[in-house]
């Protein structure tokens, strides 16, 4: 489809085209070690036999080859890029043999000056949720909507492929001032039948943003987006929480092939003033609506204000502090009142760069591939560093820590005595340390080394929810433009 449309948009400059064809080719080991422990249970529903274990063990040591084809024509009025890099993985500890997938597609027309029109399509096939540590081909695609969702890692090593289908139109009526319409369409699913797998769905978004400039002192930026997901009917059950055996009440109901499927809703509403140099002070307003379509989970609503001041002190430190109320309300329960806030200061050099920040918000996520679904109220710190120590060699490095409450109605079809009226309110606790540290060295002009160590480590109440995940990844890769027209 991305090929016919290509042959639309493109002929009416061929003769003007700068064509390059860019291969590569890359070798990897990728170490994986996951300890999981199951978090305590009431005496009353002790864990099954089978998971009884005190930690569980998920191994994995691979060798991969990877080659990279990167074909990208240009002229004055349009773009068209292919990318593609398969790759083969050897199983040492299992003795067996995947196939991975990254392919990448897209075609950029500008009609004119003010109007243009974009459409991609990402497809990936993998084992790891977080891509971007294997220079994913599509860690350039993400578009300024960044609606596509990360996978959790909660459930470790996971086959599945995902196809992310993305089309918009720009036009700029003015300086600073544009409308932008479009849409995306994701599709997960596993890749093979396992015990701990990922939910297939289908996500479609529509969005709208409006940026207006009023004049050097004033402007608004709006953004609309409308989420539909739809899953494949499974069983609705509660996750087990440590101490807590009220929200392990079930339902008499049949709930096989009951539907997951949901509606999102989204809106933000921000007004930017610049009348002092260097300082931009902004309100904003931001709505989420989340409706599930059976009763057995309940909607709720985010309703969040905040008044934020960004100072530039220097071209290389900036700082930004806000704060504002925070409204939510799950439907059949009371209304919780609260307040959401971020600082961050990023300071730049020559060489390095260094960015901290803290932000506390509610949010709702439904599109993580795990059976978790509703509203959370979050704290997120991050620190994030980066250093060229020469021309060749570089490191960067993250440390995140996220502290989240999630608030969600559910039941199970573990017990026959209730109804569905009897359903109670779930929540629970979470807390996640996330470390990268990545070090780069670029030799002989068209070779690169990489050495990338990721640790997460997830305190949670839910049962088997708890765990450390360490990875190292060694990558030798070589990339040259070989061919140019």
């Amino acid at each position: 489809m991305l090929g016919a449309l290509a042959l639309i948009v493109l002929p009416t400059s061929l003769f003007a085209r700068v064509n390059t064809m860019t291969t590569g080719l890359s070798t990897s080991y990728d170490l994986y070690d996951r300890r999981a422990e199951p978090a305590a249970t009431d005496p009353a529903r002790p864990l099954p036999a089978e998971n009884a274990d005190d930690t569980d063990e998920d191994d994995y040591s691979r060798i991969a080859v990877r080659p990279l084809l990167d074909f990208i024509s240009d002229s004055q009025e349009n773009h068209f890029e292919l990318r593609a890099a398969p790759s083969i993985k050897y199983d040492m500890l299992g003795s067996q043999t995947d196939w991975d997938n990254d392919l990448f597609v897209s075609a950029i027309h500008s009609f004119n000056k003010s109007w243009q029109l974009n459409i991609s399509n990402a497809y990936l096939r993998s084992d790891y949720q977080n891509t971007q540590l294997e220079e994913s081909v599509n860690a350039d695609t993400q578009n300024d909507q960044d609606t596509t969702p990360e996978l959790s890692t909660d459930l470790g090593r996971v086959r599945y492929w995902r196809n992310t289908l993305m089309a918009g139109s720009t036009y700029r009526y003015a300086e600073e001032s544009m409308i932008n319409i479009g849409g995306d369409f994701i599709v997960l699913r596993n890749d093979e039948t396992e015990t701990d797998t990922y939910e297939d769905y289908d996500r479609y978004a529509f969005h709208l943003n409006n940026d207006h400039r009023f004049n050097d002192t004033w402007k608004t930026i709006s953004k609309l987006s409308l989420v539909r997901g739809e899953y494949e009917p499974s069983d609705l059950a509660a996750p087990a929480v440590e101490g807590d055996t009220t929200n392990l009440e079930t339902t008499s109901a049949d709930t096989n092939n009951l539907s997951n499927d949901l509606s999102e809703y989204h809106l933000q509403a921000t007004i930017e003033n610049n009348a002092f140099t260097h300082n931009t002070l902004s309100l904003s307003y931001n709505y989420s609506g989340v409706h599930y379509d059976e009763g057995l989970i309940e909607s709720g609503e985010i309703h969040q204000s905040r008044l934020s001041w960004k100072r530039d002190f220097s071209q290389r430190l900036n700082t930004t502090l806000g704060a504002g109320p925070s409204y939510e309300k799950t439907a059949g329960y009371d209304a919780n009142w609260g307040g959401n806030g971020i600082a961050e200061a990023t300071y730049l050099t020559q060489h390095s760069s260094f960015t901290f920040g803290v932000e506390k918000r509610y949010d709702v996520d439904n599109f993580s591939g795990t059976d978790e679904r509703g509203i959370i109220n979050y704290w997120d710190t991050h620190l994030r560093l980066s250093y060229q120590f020469s021309e060749h060699v570089g490191i960067n490095g993250r440390l995140a820590y996220r502290d989240e409450d999630r608030t969600g109605s559910a039941v199970s079809a573990a017990d026959d005595a209730l109804t569905a009226d009897d359903s109670t309110l779930l929540t629970y606790h979470k807390e996640k340390i996330t470390t990268d540290l990545g070090l780069r060295y670029d030799f002989l002009q068209y070779y690169s080394a990489g050495l990338n160590y990721t640790f997460t480590s997830q305190d949670s109440e839910r049962i088997d929810d708890t765990y450390d995940d360490h990875r190292l990844l060694f990558t030798l890769s070589w990339r040259q433009e070989w061919l140019r027209w």
